[in-house]
């Protein structure tokens, strides 16, 4: 299946575009962005050719990445993170990915990066020691890259709730060490969001932040109720009915946007389609984010140039973009600060 030709066009074309250099050079907020998503299709590659060397495994179909133009139905755009957690079955591969991700944000000028992960069991180690592992990569590596990192802690809705208040728990046992939100994510069409509620409300009323994927399927009566819930953002918003999006711009709720995987995910059809349009013409509030860079073969700076382009945006536009993505991160206000000085730095050396 391939994108628009729009988007074809786009991303063959993009490289010798002045527009997506400076969408390049843009220092950029990226707000949504899973662990194990963003994973290198090199890295990829190397544990797929460790795991099933002895395998004839070379179809590109097989491997949890979709290059190009290349698309899939939603759920089975879901299956190819199983595929990803098959290959990552220890904390040195989880450290690795960590410092690994963490470089490719700051190499493409990303000031402040808030990557989130459900915290897992493996091979006999611990959530905790997962999470202590995922926290020591990125700090280490943020310091030494010069850009600010924080962990969202994640809820995954195939989870039970007893493991949601335990992910919760521990998110907030570890906020002095970088955790700095707590995320509800994974297929909507697993578990029910009521079940998720106490959990979500611990970290609320601890005044953590709390980002919630809402509306990626049709399913009205679950977004109004994440909706009155009245999380700190939402991630991806596609499927909103009338009642639904007054619900969510009266209550001003900032949007993660995440173009190439709505379209790569089929939850839309085309670029022009996209209801970035309609929440940027309404001046809503919102980021660009990436989703899972690695699965949908993606970045920051292309999404920046994606928007660009299709919804025909000024490099003051674009800028814009990325002010206002500082606003609705849940940074302290002394990092908030710290990133506009640049912003604004970088603004004043590219009039």
């Amino acid at each position: 299946k391939q994108l628009a030709s729009h988007q074809q066009t786009s991303i063959f074309t993009m490289e010798q575009d002045p527009l997506y250099e400076y969408c390049t050079l843009l220092p950029k907020i990226e707000l949504h962005a899973h662990l194990n998503g963003s994973i290198r299709k090199e890295t990829i590659e190397e544990l797929w050719k460790k795991k099933y060397e002895r395998e004839e495994s070379d179809s590109i179909q097989s491997k949890p990445f979709l290059p190009h133009m290349q698309t899939l139905d939603f759920q089975s755009a879901f299956s190819l993170f199983g595929v990803i957690y098959q290959l990552i079955q220890g904390l040195d591969i989880i450290s690795r990915i960590t410092r690994e991700v963490v470089q490719d944000f700051a190499r493409e000028n990303v000031l402040y990066v808030e990557i989130r992960t459900t915290l897992k069991d493996l091979n006999g180690t611990t959530k905790r020691d997962y999470l202590e592992t995922v926290l020591n990569a990125m700090n280490d590596e943020a310091q030494k890259r010069g850009i600010y990192a924080f962990l969202l802690v994640s809820i995954n809705r195939a989870e039970s709730a007893e493991s949601a208040m335990e992910n919760v728990k521990l998110g907030l046992e570890y906020r002095e060490n970088g955790v700095i939100g707590i995320d509800l994510c994974g297929n909507p069409a697993s578990g029910n969001f009521d079940d998720f509620l106490p959990a979500l409300n611990l970290a609320k009323e601890a005044k953590m932040k709390v980002t919630i994927h809402a509306a990626e399927l049709v399913n009205h009566e679950e977004t109004k109720k994440m909706l009155a819930f009245e999380p700190d953002r939402i991630g991806h918003a596609v499927f909103l009915n009338e009642e639904t999006k007054a619900q969510l711009v009266s209550k001003k709720i900032p949007i993660e946007i995440c173009i190439t995987s709505n379209i790569k995910s089929e939850s839309v059809k085309t670029v022009n389609d996209h209801h970035f349009r309609e929440f940027h013409e309404m001046n809503h509030p919102l980021s660009l984010c990436t989703d899972d860079m690695g699965v949908f073969c993606t970045s920051v700076s292309k999404e920046f140039y994606i928007a660009g382009k299709t919804f025909n945006l000024s490099k003051a536009q674009l800028y814009d973009l990325s002010c206002r993505s500082v606003d609705t991160s849940f940074a302290p206000q002394h990092v908030k600060d710290e990133i506009q000085k640049k912003l604004e730095s970088f603004r004043l050396s590219n009039q």
